[in-house]
Protein backbone atom coordinates (compact mmCIF):
# COMPACT_ATOMS: atom_id res chain seq x y z
CA UNK A 1 0.00 0.00 0.00
CA UNK A 2 1.52 3.58 -0.30
CA UNK A 3 1.66 5.74 2.43
CA UNK A 4 1.86 9.75 -0.05
CA UNK A 5 -0.47 12.23 0.71
CA UNK A 6 -3.23 11.19 -1.71
CA UNK A 7 -3.35 7.68 0.41
CA UNK A 8 -3.78 9.67 3.74
CA UNK A 9 -6.24 11.98 2.65
CA UNK A 10 -8.13 8.02 1.76
CA UNK A 11 -7.72 6.94 5.15
CA UNK A 12 -8.84 10.01 6.61
CA UNK A 13 -11.76 9.85 4.36
CA UNK A 14 -12.37 6.26 5.74
CA UNK A 15 -12.21 7.04 9.21
CA UNK A 16 -15.07 9.71 8.89
CA UNK A 17 -16.84 6.98 6.61
CA UNK A 18 -16.68 4.80 10.03
CA UNK A 19 -17.72 7.22 12.25
CA UNK A 20 -21.38 7.58 10.24
CA UNK A 21 -21.40 3.61 10.24
CA UNK A 22 -21.04 3.09 14.02
CA UNK A 23 -22.81 6.22 14.77
CA UNK A 24 -20.33 8.22 15.66
CA UNK A 25 -18.85 5.89 17.91
CA UNK A 26 -14.81 5.61 17.87
CA UNK A 27 -14.85 2.48 20.83
CA UNK A 28 -18.05 0.06 20.49
CA UNK A 29 -16.36 -2.83 22.88
CA UNK A 30 -17.75 -1.81 26.33
CA UNK A 31 -14.54 -0.75 28.36
CA UNK A 32 -14.51 1.38 30.96
CA UNK A 33 -12.24 3.94 32.33
CA UNK A 34 -8.88 2.93 29.75
CA UNK A 35 -6.06 3.83 31.24
CA UNK A 36 -3.86 2.39 28.27
CA UNK A 37 -4.92 1.85 24.39
CA UNK A 38 -2.57 0.56 21.95
CA UNK A 39 -3.66 1.13 17.91
CA UNK A 40 -1.88 -1.45 15.71
CA UNK A 41 -1.38 -0.14 12.04
CA UNK A 42 -2.69 3.45 12.88
CA UNK A 43 -1.96 5.08 9.74
CA UNK A 44 -2.03 8.69 10.26
CA UNK A 45 -3.15 8.41 13.31
CA UNK A 46 -6.53 9.63 12.95
CA UNK A 47 -8.22 7.89 15.03
CA UNK A 48 -6.05 7.22 18.09
CA UNK A 49 -5.96 11.16 18.09
CA UNK A 50 -9.96 11.40 18.56
CA UNK A 51 -9.19 8.36 21.45
CA UNK A 52 -6.89 10.03 22.88
CA UNK A 53 -9.09 13.54 23.31
CA UNK A 54 -12.21 11.35 24.46
CA UNK A 55 -9.98 9.61 26.82
CA UNK A 56 -8.02 11.87 28.52
CA UNK A 57 -6.71 9.91 31.45
CA UNK A 58 -5.86 7.15 28.94
CA UNK A 59 -2.48 6.25 27.40
CA UNK A 60 -2.84 5.84 23.84
CA UNK A 61 -0.04 4.49 21.62
CA UNK A 62 -0.63 4.16 17.50
CA UNK A 63 2.10 1.56 16.11
CA UNK A 64 2.90 1.50 12.11
CA UNK A 65 5.11 1.16 9.85
CA UNK A 66 5.59 4.67 8.27
CA UNK A 67 6.25 7.57 10.22
CA UNK A 68 3.31 9.24 8.64
CA UNK A 69 1.66 10.70 12.03
CA UNK A 70 1.36 14.57 12.60
CA UNK A 71 3.36 16.24 15.33
CA UNK A 72 0.95 17.95 16.89
CA UNK A 73 -1.17 15.62 19.24
CA UNK A 74 -3.21 15.57 22.30
CA UNK A 75 -0.56 15.21 25.17
CA UNK A 76 -1.52 11.51 26.24
CA UNK A 77 -1.18 10.40 22.63
CA UNK A 78 2.13 8.85 20.74
CA UNK A 79 3.37 7.49 17.89
CA UNK A 80 6.24 4.64 17.58
CA UNK A 81 7.41 3.18 14.44
CA UNK A 82 6.96 -0.92 14.32
CA UNK A 83 5.96 -4.23 12.57
CA UNK A 84 3.08 -5.63 14.19
CA UNK A 85 3.97 -9.07 12.31
CA UNK A 86 7.29 -9.01 14.43
CA UNK A 87 7.15 -9.65 18.08
CA UNK A 88 5.42 -7.28 19.97
CA UNK A 89 7.92 -4.91 22.62
CA UNK A 90 4.63 -4.35 25.07
CA UNK A 91 4.74 -6.15 28.14
CA UNK A 92 1.84 -8.75 29.09
CA UNK A 93 -1.00 -7.04 30.65
CA UNK A 94 0.21 -3.76 29.61
CA UNK A 95 -3.60 -2.45 27.63
CA UNK A 96 -7.29 -1.96 28.46
CA UNK A 97 -8.35 -1.74 24.97
CA UNK A 98 -6.66 -2.71 21.66
CA UNK A 99 -7.51 -2.08 17.95
CA UNK A 100 -6.84 -2.38 14.43
CA UNK A 101 -8.42 -2.32 11.48
CA UNK A 102 -7.85 -2.24 7.53
CA UNK A 103 -4.84 -4.85 8.09
CA UNK A 104 -6.16 -8.04 6.47
CA UNK A 105 -3.77 -7.36 3.32
CA UNK A 106 -1.16 -6.65 6.23
CA UNK A 107 -1.13 -10.06 8.55
CA UNK A 108 -0.31 -13.34 6.95
CA UNK A 109 -0.55 -15.00 10.60
CA UNK A 110 -3.55 -14.62 12.19
CA UNK A 111 -3.35 -16.65 15.30
CA UNK A 112 -0.29 -15.33 16.37
CA UNK A 113 -1.20 -11.10 15.78
CA UNK A 114 -4.40 -12.44 18.05
CA UNK A 115 -2.25 -14.09 20.69
CA UNK A 116 0.18 -11.05 20.70
CA UNK A 117 -3.15 -9.26 21.00
CA UNK A 118 -4.37 -11.16 24.25
CA UNK A 119 -0.76 -11.83 26.09
CA UNK A 120 -0.86 -7.81 25.59
CA UNK A 121 -4.06 -7.21 26.82
CA UNK A 122 -4.86 -6.89 30.77
CA UNK A 123 -7.41 -9.32 32.20
CA UNK A 124 -10.73 -8.13 31.31
CA UNK A 125 -9.52 -5.92 28.41
CA UNK A 126 -10.89 -6.08 25.09
CA UNK A 127 -9.93 -5.83 21.68
CA UNK A 128 -11.89 -4.36 18.37
CA UNK A 129 -11.29 -5.22 15.05
CA UNK A 130 -12.79 -3.22 11.87
CA UNK A 131 -12.20 -5.54 8.57
CA UNK A 132 -13.72 -5.92 5.30
CA UNK A 133 -14.14 -9.00 2.51
CA UNK A 134 -12.71 -8.18 -0.99
CA UNK A 135 -16.17 -9.58 -2.47
CA UNK A 136 -18.50 -7.48 -4.20
CA UNK A 137 -22.72 -8.18 -4.02
CA UNK A 138 -25.22 -7.08 -5.84
CA UNK A 139 -28.83 -8.06 -5.07
CA UNK A 140 -30.39 -7.25 -8.16
CA UNK A 141 -27.82 -8.94 -10.99
CA UNK A 142 -26.35 -5.57 -11.72
CA UNK A 143 -22.55 -6.66 -11.45
CA UNK A 144 -22.28 -8.30 -15.22
CA UNK A 145 -20.08 -11.56 -15.20
CA UNK A 146 -17.93 -9.83 -17.89
CA UNK A 147 -17.54 -6.27 -15.89
CA UNK A 148 -14.26 -4.90 -15.69
CA UNK A 149 -15.18 -4.33 -12.08
CA UNK A 150 -15.85 -7.97 -11.43
CA UNK A 151 -12.26 -8.49 -12.89
CA UNK A 152 -10.65 -6.14 -11.19
CA UNK A 153 -11.89 -7.78 -7.63
CA UNK A 154 -10.70 -11.08 -9.25
CA UNK A 155 -7.25 -10.21 -9.97
CA UNK A 156 -7.06 -9.03 -6.35
CA UNK A 157 -8.11 -12.09 -4.96
CA UNK A 158 -6.21 -14.14 -7.31
CA UNK A 159 -3.23 -12.28 -6.35
CA UNK A 160 -3.31 -12.46 -2.15
CA UNK A 161 -3.70 -16.38 -2.75
CA UNK A 162 -0.72 -16.38 -4.27
CA UNK A 163 1.18 -14.39 -1.75
CA UNK A 164 -0.50 -15.94 0.97
CA UNK A 165 -2.37 -12.75 1.82
CA UNK A 166 -6.05 -14.46 1.91
CA UNK A 167 -8.74 -12.07 2.76
CA UNK A 168 -10.56 -13.91 5.89
CA UNK A 169 -12.70 -11.13 7.72
CA UNK A 170 -15.59 -13.70 8.54
CA UNK A 171 -13.15 -15.93 10.10
CA UNK A 172 -11.88 -13.72 12.69
CA UNK A 173 -14.48 -13.67 15.26
CA UNK A 174 -13.74 -18.00 15.00
CA UNK A 175 -10.04 -17.10 15.18
CA UNK A 176 -10.45 -14.93 18.50
CA UNK A 177 -12.87 -17.60 19.95
CA UNK A 178 -10.00 -20.45 19.91
CA UNK A 179 -7.36 -18.20 21.20
CA UNK A 180 -9.58 -18.04 24.30
CA UNK A 181 -11.45 -14.58 23.57
CA UNK A 182 -15.23 -14.26 25.55
CA UNK A 183 -18.03 -12.30 24.79
CA UNK A 184 -16.80 -12.46 21.48
CA UNK A 185 -19.00 -10.24 18.74
CA UNK A 186 -19.19 -9.48 14.83
CA UNK A 187 -21.33 -7.29 13.55
CA UNK A 188 -22.14 -7.28 9.77
CA UNK A 189 -22.27 -3.98 7.92
CA UNK A 190 -23.34 -4.47 3.98
CA UNK A 191 -21.87 -0.72 2.80
CA UNK A 192 -22.32 0.31 -0.98
CA UNK A 193 -20.24 1.49 -3.80
CA UNK A 194 -21.87 4.61 -4.33
CA UNK A 195 -25.09 6.80 -3.38
CA UNK A 196 -27.75 4.72 -4.27
CA UNK A 197 -29.38 3.12 -1.78
CA UNK A 198 -32.83 4.16 -0.38
CA UNK A 199 -31.67 4.89 3.79
CA UNK A 200 -30.38 8.07 4.14
CA UNK A 201 -27.41 6.69 6.38
CA UNK A 202 -26.58 3.96 3.40
CA UNK A 203 -26.86 6.85 0.99
CA UNK A 204 -24.36 9.24 2.51
CA UNK A 205 -21.84 6.06 2.94
CA UNK A 206 -22.09 5.08 -0.32
CA UNK A 207 -21.33 8.90 -1.37
CA UNK A 208 -17.91 8.25 0.85
CA UNK A 209 -17.41 5.20 -0.26
CA UNK A 210 -17.60 6.46 -4.20
CA UNK A 211 -14.90 8.97 -3.67
CA UNK A 212 -12.81 6.29 -2.01
CA UNK A 213 -12.44 4.92 -5.03
CA UNK A 214 -10.99 7.83 -6.70
CA UNK A 215 -7.86 6.30 -5.23
CA UNK A 216 -8.65 2.81 -3.97
CA UNK A 217 -8.00 0.88 -7.11
CA UNK A 218 -4.60 1.69 -7.90
CA UNK A 219 -3.49 1.79 -3.52
CA UNK A 220 -4.40 -1.73 -3.73
CA UNK A 221 -4.67 -2.79 -6.97
CA UNK A 222 -1.18 -1.55 -8.59
CA UNK A 223 1.06 -3.04 -7.04
CA UNK A 224 -0.58 -6.64 -6.75
CA UNK A 225 -1.06 -6.79 -10.15
CA UNK A 226 2.87 -5.58 -11.25
CA UNK A 227 5.04 -7.51 -8.81
CA UNK A 228 2.43 -10.69 -8.02
CA UNK A 229 0.47 -10.89 -11.88
CA UNK A 230 3.25 -9.58 -13.67
CA UNK A 231 1.64 -6.92 -15.54
CA UNK A 232 2.78 -4.11 -16.62
CA UNK A 233 2.42 -0.56 -15.09
CA UNK A 234 -0.05 0.55 -17.86
CA UNK A 235 -1.91 -2.92 -18.30
CA UNK A 236 -2.84 -2.46 -14.56
CA UNK A 237 -3.59 1.35 -14.54
CA UNK A 238 -5.98 0.63 -17.48
CA UNK A 239 -7.82 -2.13 -15.13
CA UNK A 240 -8.25 -0.13 -12.75
CA UNK A 241 -9.17 3.02 -14.87
CA UNK A 242 -11.92 0.83 -16.25
CA UNK A 243 -13.10 -0.66 -13.17
CA UNK A 244 -13.72 2.89 -11.22
CA UNK A 245 -15.11 4.41 -14.77
CA UNK A 246 -17.64 1.84 -14.87
CA UNK A 247 -18.55 2.31 -11.03
CA UNK A 248 -18.81 6.25 -11.66
CA UNK A 249 -21.35 5.11 -14.31
CA UNK A 250 -23.87 4.52 -11.31
CA UNK A 251 -25.69 1.87 -13.24
CA UNK A 252 -24.00 -0.70 -10.89
CA UNK A 253 -25.27 -1.63 -7.40
CA UNK A 254 -23.14 -3.05 -5.69
CA UNK A 255 -21.78 -3.45 -1.89
CA UNK A 256 -18.98 -5.00 0.41
CA UNK A 257 -19.54 -6.53 3.78
CA UNK A 258 -17.76 -4.50 6.36
CA UNK A 259 -17.17 -6.54 10.01
CA UNK A 260 -16.57 -5.03 13.92
CA UNK A 261 -15.36 -7.66 15.99
CA UNK A 262 -14.93 -7.26 19.70
CA UNK A 263 -13.72 -9.50 22.71
CA UNK A 264 -12.15 -9.61 26.12
CA UNK A 265 -9.86 -11.35 27.18
CA UNK A 266 -11.24 -13.45 30.25
CA UNK A 267 -9.92 -12.38 34.27
CA UNK A 268 -8.08 -14.06 36.23
CA UNK A 269 -5.68 -14.79 32.86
Amino acid sequence: MPNDEKEQDRLDLIHHMYLIMLDGDLVVAPVENPQGILDIGTGTGIWAIDVADQFPAAVVIGTDLSPIQPSWVPPNCKFQVDDAESDWSFGKNSFDLIHSRHLMTSIRDWPKYIKQIYDSLKPGGWVQMLEHDFILCSDDNSLAPDSYLRHWFDLYNIATEKINLPTISHKLSEILEEADFMEVTQTIYGLPWGPWAKDKKLKEIGAWMLANTESSFEAYGLAFMTRVLNKTSEEAKGICDKAHKELRGKKIHVYNKHYVIVGRKPLGT
